[in-house]
This record gives C-alpha cells, structure tokens and sequence, in this order.
C-alpha cells in the first residue's frame, strides 16, 4: 500500500507496472476504505450524514424546486444514505 496524502488519500504506485499491480493497488485500497468506512462510529456517521445532506441542499438549491427530478441510490456497506435528503426533496415537490 502507498502512502497517504494530507488530506487522506492514496497515491497509486509511483512506478504503474504491468495491469495487475494497479488491479492489486485499487482492490486493496477499496477494500481498505470500506473497512474504514464501515469501521466509523454511529455518531460520526450521522454528523457526516446531516453534513452532507446539507451540502447537497445547499450546492444544489435547484433541487429544491416544485418539478425538479433527481435520481438516488440505495445505500450499500456504509455509503452515504440519501434517504432522508429524498423525504426533503419531495416535501419541496421534487420527483425522486
């Protein structure tokens, strides 16, 4: 594994080497960031949750409008959880 820059993420290998190493790099480091992620405290994941809803709702105030239509995701092994943004978006009138 590389090591990390100041704001936590990974470099690949200085030096790409045949196709698999790189395979090799981004499997561990997927693997390594789901551990880390899926390793977080409740109360962490729900602060970064409530940040990021907010983020959306702010970055993105044309979703807040009657008629607007955006598409989701179902959460999956400690993703983001867009739910409760969708429950907001739709009480604005927004078609999710």
């Amino acid at each position: 594994m590389t090591d990390a820059q100041p704001n936590g993420v990974a470099e690949p290998p200085a030096e790409i080497g045949p196709a698999g190493s790189v395979q090799a790099w981004r499997r561990e480091r997927r693997q390594a960031l789901l551990e880390r992620r899926m390793g977080l405290a409740a109360d962490v994941r729900a602060r970064w949750q409530s940040a990021m809803d907010r983020r959306f709702a702010e970055g993105f105030p044309q979703l807040l409008q009657a008629g607007a239509r955006v598409a989701l995701y179902w959460p999956h092994r400690g993703e983001y959880d867009p739910r409760e943004l969708a429950a907001r978006l739709r009480s604005h009138g927004t078609r999710v």
